[in-house]
């Protein structure tokens, strides 16, 4: 992952979301994923040794902690991430407790974790593994896993329902920039500056103020269609929603604090846009997932199970990988 594919995580993240699909999900997964986390944990020995991977804000090992607690054991919980990551911000007050349950490695590479090595029973991670370089992260958690460790994964799959809102998502994208609504807000906000509401009315009739306005508010327009007809408009509303700050800041703090805001909602997005590219280049195809028992095969895991996790009434949510030594 390259530093501005780490840095659209790094704000990603910073954001208090705790899953990487906040636009598809809500809370800490529900449903099926969930049963199939608790399922896994719960099945855990007492002092058992968890590592999960690209955790992110930490959703999967906060279920291992909390399924913990719920069988009365306690679990060892590490959970590394390439990113700037903030657990902290991620989770309501009833759950801060588990935090203290979880060792957090931010910074860390699922390829150079520099933890012990084969020192954990379970390695996990949800929407994880098919960020990283696969072959080398194989190398590494099979220097972590124990003699009679497992990996379990949950990978995106090119055919499930977050790449269908992924997709979505990145069209709503591309709209923003085809109608250039944040460059048209700009342009018009710079002309008029910093003048009272009584300087700009005489600005109504100069063709130029005129013609900022005409693409403004055709490009507004265009992007509200849009929402109206969007199953995840989240993008959509939240472009336009720095438009209509910055306008408000306009009449208070002034042009340079609305052009600030605007400037806020240009970085936002090309994060997002930056994130959701990753999450497409990420998907598997069923041909992806079989190289990768392959590169578990020769790493001495001679188990290698693949099934499809579905959510009702979501649909497909990726394929739940499991990789055993014995």
């Amino acid at each position: 992952m390259t530093n501005s594919q780490t840095d659209s995580w790094d704000r990603y993240w910073a954001h208090g979301f705790l899953t990487s699909c906040a636009d598809a999900f809500k809370g800490n997964y529900e449903g099926a994923m969930r049963a199939f986390w608790e399922k896994r944990f719960a099945a855990l020995p007492d002092g058992s040794r968890v590592l999960d991977v690209c955790t992110g804000n930490g959703a999967i090992a906060l279920i291992a902690a909390a399924t913990a607690r719920e069988h009365d054991r306690r679990f060892e919980i590490h959970a590394v991430d390439l990113a700037e990551i903030h657990p902290e911000r991620a989770v309501d007050e009833q759950a801060r407790e588990l935090l203290d349950d979880v060792h957090f490695h931010p910074r860390t590479d699922v390829c150079a974790t520099r933890l012990e090595a084969s020192y954990f029973d379970l390695v996990t991670g949800h929407f994880a593994l098919e960020y990283a370089d696969r072959e080398a992260a194989i190398v590494e958690l099979d220097r972590l896993t124990g003699a009679t460790g497992e990996n379990l994964f949950v990978m995106h799959s090119t055919e499930s329902v977050i790449l269908a809102t992924t997709r979505e998502e990145l069209g709503h994208i591309n709209l923003l920039t085809e109608t250039a609504l944040l460059d048209n807000a700009g342009g018009f906000i710079r002309l008029v500056g910093n003048a009272t509401p009584a300087e700009r009315q005489l600005l109504a009739g100069v063709p130029e103020a005129e013609q900022r306005r005409t693409a403004l508010n055709e490009a507004a327009g265009k992007v509200s269609a849009a929402i109206r007809g969007a199953a995840h408009p989240e993008i959509l509303r939240t472009a336009l929603g720095h438009v209509s700050e910055a306008y408000r800041l306009l009449d208070g703090p002034g042009a340079s604090e609305a052009l600030a805001r605007l400037e806020q909602g240009r970085t936002e997005i090309a994060a997002n846009a930056a994130r959701l590219a990753d999450l497409v280049a990420a998907a598997s195809t069923k041909k992806d997932i079989e190289k990768l028992g392959k590169l578990y095969a020769n790493h001495g895991f001679g188990e290698f199970n693949v099934d499809r996790l579905v959510q009702d009434p979501a649909g497909l949510i990726g394929w739940s990988v499991q990789a055993r030594r014995a």
